[in-house]
């Protein structure tokens, strides 16, 4: 039918109306699928970001029960990590590491002491939040 149109068409100023009209119809066809595409994209990721970011704020809310800190192996654990760098592996030295809770809140833990090396290595984290509060070694 379109072919009758352009050959029968009694001004070719209708004929080439038709052909533009078809063409611009089947570009906006073009033009609004990708547009639906982008939007689509755009509300999908949009989405994605918003439940990402809710459920890290509702995490970070909520802190364990007993503690980032539960336990005495966990501080003992945390010393380590903590002295290392400070005292390098001399700390292993004074191992029989000790950990004790003070007023339910601190960890204090430290090395034995040995005559011959002198003191030993003491930290203080807090139970709550892993903060440490104290890092010293005794003479």
């Amino acid at each position: 039918m379109y072919l009758w149109i352009i050959e029968n068409a009694k001004w070719p100023s209708i004929a080439i109306i038709t052909k533009e009209y078809s063409k611009m119809k089947s570009m906006i066809m073009k033009i609004s699928l990708r547009n639906w595409l982008i939007k689509f994209v755009t509300v999908f990721i949009t989405c994605f970001l918003l439940v990402s970011f809710i459920q890290a704020k509702t995490s970070r809310d909520v802190p364990p029960k007993d503690g980032y800190v539960p336990n005495e192996m966990t501080a003992i654990k945390i010393a380590e990590a903590i002295w290392l760098p400070i005292y390098g592996k001399e700390i292993y030295d004074f191992k029989l590491f000790i950990a004790k809770l003070i007023k339910g809140k601190i960890w204090r833990v430290y090395g034995t002491v040995h005559t011959e090396k002198g003191g030993s290595p003491i930290v203080e984290i807090q139970k709550s939040d892993g903060r440490v509060l104290m890092v010293i070694h005794e003479k």
